[in-house]
């Protein structure tokens, strides 16, 4: 197997490639590994990298390396491609994904992610693309674009970044009208504060969006968030962070979750959406979004596993 280490120079601290490789080199020639170290050179470069790379054929396993958007764009690059896997190394500043993990530092040991193990993993379909952890539409979307903007200040990096998002996003008008058809009958519309589609539970670095997420059991988890008051917000975002909303008074109120494969969200006819995909934002008229079961094998690093899972370990592609 081939072991491709896709770096992105400008993810986290920005130091990546030069902490990385050095590692990447001597941990390959202890092994006899066949390893590359890859350098995006800009945004999209990575999933395009990827996919030209899986259509060679050979067995390769990729490890992004960098924050979810660069794990976002190795999914995308790698998905529908049996003989491609996906490994994650976090260097970037939210690294929500590897949050749904037991052990998260195990993504930081290279040894154990040699030594990892395969999970046939979903993914998440929205309009074009796909994400592996979540989608977010409305106020958690606006505070990663604000947290976005922060982190370009040299004295706000990380989760204060995403704390401080809330709070700008918070002193500006919030809440949006959106029609959401779960595709099952049940249609929801009117004022909302947010909604998250999961297939990871954690968003805006640390934030427990969708505690009951599972990473591989073909459903979306669906957490809508109807409008609310600032005081009442207040009151509930401690809940939302830690993933304990639903056993509140006030999140038994404001707070519905629904698992589908399926579902269309709609804003107000003449709107258009700002839509977060791994933290990634971009605009469409419409989300159609859907579950993609067992799309993408994820690499597991030893000493890891899923917080939740309705599936086994299979063997991974480095022995084929």
């Amino acid at each position: 197997m081939h072991h491709i280490f896709v770096i992105n120079p400008a993810a986290g601290s920005r130091n990546a490639e030069a902490s990385l490789r050095p590692a990447i080199e001597k941990i390959a020639a202890e092994l006899g590994l066949q390893a590359t170290c890859y350098v995006t050179a800009s945004a999209s470069d990575a999933a395009q990298f990827v996919r030209n790379t899986c259509q060679k054929g050979e067995a390769v396993r990729f490890y992004a390396c960098g924050g979810d958007g660069t794990l976002n764009e190795v999914v995308n690059g790698a998905a529908g491609f049996a003989n491609a896997e996906v490994a994650c190394i976090p260097t970037g500043t939210g690294n929500d994904f590897i949050r749904s993990f037991t052990n998260p530092e195990c993504f930081s040991d290279l040894q154990a992610q040699i030594a990892g193990s395969v999970i046939p993993m979903d993914l998440i379909h929205c309009n074009d693309r796909y994400a592996i952890n979540m989608i977010n539409i409305g106020f958690d979307c606006s505070v990663v674009a604000e947290a976005a903007r922060l982190k370009k200040k040299p004295f706000l990096t990380g989760f204060m970044a995403y704390i401080v998002g809330v709070v700008v996003v918070l002193m500006q008008k919030f809440g949006l009208h959106l029609t959401i058809d779960y595709q099952n009958g049940k249609i929801c519309s009117g004022e909302q504060l947010l909604i998250a589609i999961a297939n990871g539970s954690f968003c805006g670095g640390g934030f427990k969006s969708a505690p009951n997420a599972i990473l591989n059991d073909g459903l979306l988890e669906v957490c809508l968030a109807h409008k609310l008051s600032r005081m009442k917000f207040l009151r509930l975002v401690g809940n939302y962070r830690s993933g304990t909303y639903a056993d509140t008074p006030l999140g038994k109120q404001y707070v519905e979750c629904d698992r589908c494969p399926a579902l269309t969200i709609s804003p107000k006819e003449g709107e258009m959406l700002d839509i977060c995909a791994d933290g990634e934002i971009f605009r469409a008229a419409q989300a159609k979004i859907s579950t993609v079961p067992g799309a993408i094998r994820f690499s597991v690093p030893k000493g890891s596993k899923p917080l939740l899972e309705v599936s086994t370990l299979e063997p991974s592609l480095v022995n084929a």
